[in-house]
């Protein structure tokens, strides 16, 4: 017999569903425009694709929302001062505007926020609740993003992050661990982007590229990287807070230029591989100019001396 896997809904989900199981009166049925100052639960109609501007701004009451999957945006100041309000489903949504949370002082998670791509200008400014936050696919934290979120102990970004603005996490006075993944561009720190950050002493870097460049047996790149990991966390428990960001950014460019050493290391690598391959092949057998061609592309070096060329050609050594 085959076992079933039940999904459990978060606490304020279930919460939800248990008030609208004991008085369906209470509930909201959102379509549109301003919602009603003392609404307390709250469900998004399907018709609405993006929250728009103040929708349930000041809404001092309200505790539970119900998004539906098909939700992009939220806008400005969408659910600004809404003290009362603990966790929010963001799935498929891909863009926060600007003080969209602003002083939701309870807000404690952002449920499934794997595909947002855009915090905005104090999107969660003063969210002093918000424990920890998940973000994948995040491009951009613009300015103060999550400034003032006081609880805050983890922020983990994913390798799409581009941009860190100026008091992105500024006064996040519990932030103990920043965790990422460098992406090809690398990423650029606003001078003061961690501010006020003083327990900000764990870095730990993350990604597929650690097993990219070791599958060719370079060991010195885990060594190397092992030992910049270290060298960031024991410098970051001994500097001002005011330095804290531009360390890391000098880190993180210095780390970027690692990396692209090594996977220069690696195409070069794969590319005396393939013309090794390619030369026994053809010499062993005493082949021709076409038999040559073709024991190249078979052995992929068709593939890797481009890539290889590219690589060299936009990178400055």
């Amino acid at each position: 017999m085959m076992a079933t896997t039940t999904t459990i809904p978060p606490p304020w989900e279930q919460k939800l569903q248990q008030a609208q199981e004991v008085n369906v009166q209470n509930i909201f049925i959102y379509r549109g425009g301003r919602a009603p100052r003392h609404v307390t639960h709250v469900i998004i109609d399907k018709s609405i694709k993006i929250i728009p501007f103040r929708a349930f701004c000041c809404c001092e009451d309200l505790r539970y929302v119900k998004m539906h999957n098909g939700i992009e945006g939220i806008g400005k100041e969408a659910f600004m001062n809404c003290i009362s309000l603990r966790g929010i489903d963001v799935t498929n949504v891909r863009v926060v505007g600007e003080m969209a949370f602003s002083r939701c002082c309870n807000l404690m998670a952002l449920d499934n926020s794997e595909r947002l791509e855009k915090i905005g200008v104090q999107a969660f400014l003063d969210c002093s609740s918000l424990g920890h936050v998940n973000l994948p696919s995040v491009r951009v934290i613009e300015a103060s993003g999550f400034a003032g979120c006081t609880n805050m102990m983890c922020a983990i970004l994913g390798r799409h992050i581009e941009a860190i603005e100026i008091s992105a996490f500024y006064y996040c006075t519990s932030l103990r661990r920043l965790r990422f993944e460098l992406g090809d561009n690398g990423i650029s720190f606003a001078s003061d982007a961690f501010d006020c950050c003083r327990q900000l002493t764990s870095i730990e870097l993350v990604g597929n590229i650690h097993q990219s460049i070791s599958s060719l047996g370079l060991e010195e790149w885990q060594d190397d990287m092992n030992q910049e990991i270290d060298r960031i966390n024991h410098l970051l428990p001994n500097i001002h807070d005011s330095q804290k960001t531009t360390e890391l950014s000098q880190w993180v460019d210095i780390v970027q230029s690692k990396i692209e050493c090594y996977k220069l290391m690696e195409n070069t690598s794969l590319l005396e591989l393939a013309l090794w391959k390619a030369t026994k092949l053809v010499m062993g057998e005493g082949g021709s100019v076409w038999e040559r061609q073709t024991c190249r592309m078979g052995c992929g070096a068709a593939v890797v001396i481009p890539n290889v060329l590219a690589f060299i050609n936009s990178t400055d050594l």
